[in-house]
């Protein structure tokens, strides 16, 4: 019964080490955002997010309208943790973007936009 009774202390010793864990970027994933513009027939804005482990971020986004594509955006930056352990991408030196963990997914702290989590494959 001691030992039953330890074993449980134990784990129950060990949630609070792995819940404050802090959450690290998957390499083996991309981080998406999707919103649809109602004003524009539904036609959607799509970001994509990759990040390297030798601190490559990978970003594209492209707007739709209903009957054309529209804008589009790319480039490859670099990417760091900050002191908040936030992730600060910078493109020629210059930051562009902040995001925060929430989960396993990111939001930028500017624009509120979400960036969820996606699996990638792999050929």
């Amino acid at each position: 019964m001691k030992k039953t009774f330890a074993i449980i202390a134990f784990i129950i010793m060990l949630f609070p080490i792995i819940s404050f864990a802090e959450p690290s970027l998957d390499f083996y994933a991309g981080y998406c955002h999707i919103e649809m513009d109602e004003k524009n027939g539904d036609a959607p804005f799509i970001v994509v997010l990759h990040f390297t482990e030798n601190h490559k971020c990978y970003y594209s986004e492209k707007k739709f309208y209903p009957d054309h594509p529209g804008q589009d955006n790319a480039f490859i930056g670099t990417w760091e943790y900050d002191t908040n352990n936030d992730i600060v991408v910078s493109f020629y030196g210059n930051a562009v973007l902040t995001l925060r963990f929430v989960k396993d997914d990111l939001i930028n702290i500017v624009t509120r936009m979400i960036y969820n989590r996606v699996n990638a494959i792999w050929t």
